[in-house]
């Protein structure tokens, strides 16, 4: 355990220059794909890749605007399925965890809840059909 806390240590004062945001991302995209401790020159690679690559401007997003074109593409470059970028009413572009209730759910509780009912009505109109009649039990008895 104290080994850990030493490459730790180690590791946050190899990377003290580095840029607080840009070394905030390099760890995300790191815990992302690999489940061990980075050396601070796999971390710098990362740093730099992100530098390096320039985004690629869109004409707008699905409703036309700027900020959803970048929540679009920000969205396409995840490498997580449980979260997503997205543009909030005030114009800001933030990450936020995926809502449940998809479309496609939405549309599959509706038809579950379809079956259920006509199983259901299915179920009543046995009943009032196989329910006795007369008062010997009989549907065709006379009283």
């Amino acid at each position: 355990m104290q080994s850990h806390g030493a490459r730790i240590a180690l590791l946050a004062d190899d990377m003290a220059d580095a840029d607080p945001g840009a070394l905030d991302r390099a760890i995300r995209r790191w815990v992302n794909a690999k489940p061990y401790l980075p050396k601070a020159s796999e971390l710098r690679a990362l740093i730099a890749d992100e530098r390096d690559r320039r985004p690629v401007m869109i004409e707008g997003g699905r409703d036309g605007s700027y900020a959803q074109a970048l929540a679009d593409q920000r969205n396409a470059q995840l490498t997580r399925d449980d979260i997503e970028w997205f543009v909030a009413p005030n114009g800001e572009v933030l990450l936020r965890d995926k809502p449940h209730w998809t479309a496609r759910r939405t549309r599959e509780l509706a038809d579950a809840a379809e079956r259920d009912r006509r199983q259901f009505n299915h179920r009543q109109a046995y009943r009032a059909y196989s329910r006795p009649q007369g008062p010997h039990g009989f549907a065709g008895a006379k009283g």
